[in-house]
């Protein structure tokens, strides 16, 4: 029986998403070493400085991908519950944990923080280093849900509207206090995921073969050359 299901599960199984969540994680590797070189005083580039800054929107709209079927599936007040426990749980223990670590051995830190910044993970997550982004995907992620099981009903061109009206409302927000900025500018990103979610949800393992790889070799190169020539050391 067991078996049986197994191989249901690789015969649906959809490889595409197991190639997008390999090539976010590295993205994450990439970004805070990223971070660090740039608390550390290093200079960093405008070109690799957009690579940094691109990886943001990729992770909004990867998990605006799912979204729906995880809120239908689970309804609303499961699926606030579902996301506190996957993402704030880990939030609050990790975060507290990278902070305290910051804070016991701050003369050998890029950041010097002090025991103030303990209320900044409920007030201010910005200042908690990479964590914010937990913080404020909880955030979007409810409201979206709170929205569309109450008021959108998950419409595409009312969820349009709302994108917009947040994103351009996020240029006149600028604080970062409870993640307000980083709550309406990203905001528009999960919805492009969701948006996008009908075209590549019946994509099957196949629309990805192992040679088209291979496009991807060159461009891999050519970064490595630029970081060698601008960072010689």
């Amino acid at each position: 029986m067991s078996s049986t299901v197994v191989d249901n599960a690789k015969v649906h199984r959809r490889g595409w998403i197991d190639y997008a969540r390999g090539v976010v994680i590295i993205y994450v590797v990439y970004r805070h070493a990223l971070t660090g070189l740039i608390g550390a005083g290093v200079d960093i580039k405008n070109a690799i400085y957009l690579v940094q800054e691109s990886s943001m929107p990729i992770f909004f709209i990867v998990s605006g991908i799912f979204i729906r079927s995880s809120a239908l599936k689970r309804g609303l007040d499961t699926f606030v519950r579902f996301k506190f426990e996957s993402l704030m749980y880990p939030y609050f223990i990790w975060a507290t944990i990278h902070l305290t670590i910051q804070i016991i051995f701050s003369q050998y830190s890029n950041y010097q923080k002090g025991i103030e910044y303990y209320g900044y993970l409920f007030s201010f997550p910005r200042a908690i280093d990479q964590f914010w982004y937990l913080y404020a995907l909880f955030a979007v992620m409810v409201i979206f849900a709170t929205l569309n099981f109450t008021l959108l009903k998950f419409n595409t061109w009312l969820n349009v509207v709302v994108a917009i009206v947040l994103y351009v409302s996020s240029y006149f927000i600028k604080t970062d206090f409870f993640s307000l900025h980083d709550i309406t500018f990203y905001y528009p990103f999960l919805v492009f995921g969701f948006l996008i979610a009908e075209l590549l949800m019946p994509v099957d393992s196949n629309f990805f073969k192992g040679k088209l790889l291979v496009y991807a070799l060159p461009v891999f190169i050519l970064l490595q050359i630029f970081w060698r020539v601008q960072y010689p050391d």
